[in-house]
């Protein structure tokens, strides 16, 4: 099937990849030079709730990481169902059949709440948090958590039923959304409480009853009477065990009534408190560093004498230290984080760069220049990188690994950028080029 939207041409493929009473979704391709794999989606909706315009530039324009790119959106008031096309991710969590250690979930929490946070500060909510519509995409061992699906209203149209809040659950099939969300309802609480079931399901690999509305309703009606107590899965002894803190967070999150649940700014505190911890832990963790700057023999100041001296004794001394990576895909950047003023011991002041940017000028100035021998035509290349070819970018990043060579600044910034790019950063912190370099050889 072609379609022709926006001055763009689309094709999509002639059955749909999934569906059921309220969706279609068809694997899409755009145009002839579009790389990234794509969605379209046509779901059914009550069009008076959902503010799909301002969605579509929240998930254009805000350069979240945490927030499935949409690239365009729009409603047919006379079936009433809204069309998207989204990007395509591997994997959703609900694909994900094995329980979650601790550090896994906390890394989970902390991109969905990155995401959930610039849809909250544009005064826009998700109203449909399941397990379906939180998708990951898988990086060098490394999972980043994107927040899909996005409907900025509570809704009892969830397909996934035992996510859905107790205060929005239809009583019945014929239950119309609008007659139950009359009220001054609070949506986040209603999103924090499938938040919490979400949770559940990566603790336990499942939820605590089967997804039928009998089950979803007694369910709520204990829960209504006495607090939910995690219970960890007793048919599996190698399962490592979730801090009480954690537990109790997650417990707070499903209570009955929405004004008793953990609070918006309760959940962003906690947030604060992962990443401060995860901080923490890469400051503490130099090791590789000290190694490297220990091989780098101090800089000699040029004096005046120095000057007296034939240019053939002076050109060794200025030499740069050969390097050689071992690695580099595999390689420990932390793009996020700020290094240490080894004078003071203290965080530098954190300014960023845009990763595009860099690899841009690179490419533009000295591409030409490269020190890997890579013998590819400017043009080219720029056109694989700017269209997020992963496989062109870790080809380029592999033919760097074990070769001795002098390199530049230039060079190390952009080889630093590119496999942020590659990992998913748009923005780099500002660094020295040792700094720069020490990250890329910690393997």
């Amino acid at each position: 099937m072609h379609y022709n939207i926006d001055e763009e041409d689309y094709v999509f493929e002639a059955q749909p990849i999934f569906f059921n009473s309220y969706t279609k979704i068809y694997n899409c391709t755009k145009g002839k030079h579009f790389v990234k794999s794509l969605y379209a989606k046509f779901s059914s909706s009550n069009e008076h709730e959902i503010d799909y315009k301002k969605i579509y530039q929240i998930t254009q324009k805000s350069n979240n990481q945490n927030l499935v790119p949409i690239y365009h959106i729009d409603y047919d008031f006379s079936k009433k169902q809204y069309f998207i096309i989204m990007e395509k991710c591997q994997e959703n969590l609900e694909q994900q059949c094995q329980e979650f250690n601790e550090m896994q979930i906390k890394d989970f929490l902390i991109d969905f709440i990155k995401g959930y946070k610039c849809l909250h500060g544009s005064n826009l909510f998700h109203g449909k948090i399941n397990a379906n519509n939180i998708f990951i995409i898988k990086s060098q061992n490394k999972y980043q958590y994107k927040i899909g699906d996005i409907v900025s209203y509570a809704t009892s149209n969830n397909t996934n039923i035992g996510y859905i809040a107790p205060e929005i659950f239809p009583s019945s099939p014929e239950d119309e959304l609008y007659l139950k969300i009359q009220s001054n309802q609070n949506q986040v609480a209603s999103d924090i409480y499938s938040l919490g079931m979400v949770l559940i399901r990566l603790i336990n690999g499942k939820l605590p009853f089967e997804c039928t509305r009998d089950q979803v309703n007694f369910f709520h009606y204990l829960i209504k009477s006495e607090q939910y107590k995690i219970n960890k899965n007793p048919f599996n002894s190698q399962q490592k065990p979730i801090s009480e803190e954690l537990l109790n967070l997650v417990q707070r999150m499903i209570k009955y009534n929405p004004e008793d649940r953990l609070s918006l700014e309760d959940l962003y505190k906690y947030q604060a408190k992962l990443l401060k911890q995860k901080l923490s832990q890469t400051i503490n963790y130099p090791s590789s560093q000290i190694h490297f700057f220990s091989t780098i023999k101090p800089s000699i100041t040029t004096s005046a004498i120095q000057f007296k001296k034939s240019k053939s004794m002076i050109q060794p001394i200025q030499r740069r230290p050969l390097i050689c990576f071992k690695n580099l895909t595999q390689a420990k950047i932390r793009p996020e984080y700020a290094s240490i003023n080894p004078e003071t011991q203290r965080m530098k002041a954190i300014k960023r760069t845009s990763v595009e940017q860099v690899v841009k000028e690179f490419i533009d100035r000295h591409w030409t220049a490269l020190k890997n021998g890579f013998q590819v035509d400017k043009e080219y290349a720029a056109s694989q990188i700017y269209a997020d070819n992963r496989e062109f970018m870790l080809m380029l990043l592999n033919s760097y690994n074990n070769i001795y060579f002098e390199i530049d600044e230039q060079e190390i910034l952009f080889i630093y950028c590119l496999l942020a790019k590659v990992q998913g950063y748009r923005e780099i912190v500002k660094k020295t080029t040792s700094d720069y370099k020490a990250e890329l050889l910690d393997v």
